[in-house]
């Protein structure tokens, strides 16, 4: 009775982290790597209440065409239907209604009371993602999640997140050969934000 719950619970253990994607088990990982802090990081250049809340101009119809020339169109949401800080655009790569990939750039006010409670959070993050890496030199401290094609940028009051245009559900392939990772520094880095 033992070796055949033994066996369910393992078989159970095993379907469950299977199905989970992208992430990846904390089991063995080792705790306590802080070198993805930018030690060069010399503070907010803007504070954040004088960040404006429709940040389309941060996110700059060229530098969208440069990495997807072969769009049709680009049209901007300039915010008003999102709470908070943010723009979104849609990247129009076929003629139908619905044949687009959106893009989102937004700027959340930091949570943690505690000035250090970030660190551990972020460590978490890079271990239990498969295709996350650290990348440096941009703000505090920088994640790139690959499978969800996303930069997000720690500052001291607040976080940057940088979406580049993709989904899942569009099937185009022209849109998995871009170098996403590198469209979103540079995004971050004309957005002004840094």
């Amino acid at each position: 009775m033992k070796v055949t719950n033994l066996v369910l619970m393992l078989s159970l253990s095993m379907i469950l982290i299977s199905c989970m994607g992208d992430k990846k088990s904390l089991i063995g990982q080792s705790f306590g790597d802080t070198s993805f802090i930018n030690a060069s990081f010399k503070g907010d250049p803007t504070p954040y209440e004088a960040i404006p809340d429709n940040l389309c101009s941060k996110l700059p119809k060229s530098l969208i065409q440069k990495y997807f020339p072969e769009s049709n169109k680009i049209l901007y949401d300039d915010g008003k239907t999102f709470k908070g800080k943010n723009c979104r655009c849609l990247v129009y790569l076929g003629e139908g209604e619905f044949e687009y990939v959106p893009a989102r750039l937004s700027v959340r006010e930091d949570a943690f009371e505690d000035p250090e409670a970030w660190i551990e959070q972020w460590e978490l993050l890079k271990l239990t993602s498969k295709s996350s890496e650290y990348i440096p030199d941009l703000g505090k401290a920088a994640i790139w999640k690959e499978s969800k094609k996303e930069l997000t940028i720690k500052m001291d009051k607040y976080d940057i997140y940088i979406t580049t245009p993709y989904s899942n559900l569009f099937q185009e392939g022209v849109q998995k050969e871009k170098d996403h990772k590198a469209m979103a520094i540079e995004i971050a880095k004309q957005s002004g934000l840094l």
